[in-house]
């Protein structure tokens, strides 16, 4: 990469290809991208325990999971203007991940140079045209970074005109007051409720 670029929005549907495709080995067994994915939760799971990060298979009322969406939360990393909110955040992922790499939607406004106004956030591990993502990463692995996602932005995928200019110009102060009145907005109790609710239950998988 050269250097920074501005993307524009895109918000098409993830592509779905035959569901047998793509194979992955994991303990020396080929398995398709469904228990993959489960393989995966499972492992993001256990994050709550030691980082406050919470991973959950999105539920329908009659307790069906499904597997490709994902409700997501990390808490704000200590010391920054992030600290204190439970950032909830989506992962959605398509037929073919591994291969292609999970989008993370946050809600539509949320203020941050690599979140475009749809909510669509612009992950550097997680974009194929950085050269960062491959077939291998743990989302697990993934999920520890958001932290530091959100607090220290990437230079190269601006999604967000505004934050970008207050982030990178002199006004960074302002830049921290609209984030530390949006952090406000990420109550842990009240984020954990709603994930609570999507879900229909506690547990995942």
């Amino acid at each position: 990469m050269n250097g920074p670029f501005e993307l524009e929005e895109d918000d098409d549907d993830v592509q779905v290809v035959d569901p047998d495709y793509p194979r992955f080995m994991r303990n020396g067994n080929i398995v398709g991208n469904e228990a993959r994915l489960r393989q995966e939760l499972q492992l993001c799971q256990n994050l709550e325990a030691d980082y406050g990060i919470i991973a959950k298979a999105r539920r329908g009322h009659d307790g069906t999971i499904d597997i490709y969406n994902w409700i997501c939360a990390t808490p704000g990393k200590a010391g920054t203007p992030w600290v204190g909110g439970l950032f909830k955040f989506n992962m959605r992922f398509s037929e073919n991940y591994p291969e292609e790499p999970p989008i993370c939607q946050f809600k539509e406004n949320f203020f941050h140079p690599n979140v475009a106004k749809s909510g669509r956030a612009h992950i550097v591990m997680l974009d194929n045209r950085t050269g960062s993502y491959h077939a291998g990463l743990g989302m697990e692995e993934v999920l520890r970074e958001m932290k530091d996602f959100l607090a220290f932005p990437s230079t190269h995928l601006f999604a967000n005109l505004m934050a970008k200019r207050l982030y990178d110009g002199d006004d960074r102060d302002i830049y921290y007051k609209f984030i530390e009145k949006q952090t406000l907005e990420y109550n842990p109790v009240s984020i954990q409720t709603e994930i609570r609710q999507e879900t229909h239950q506690d547990t995942g998988v």
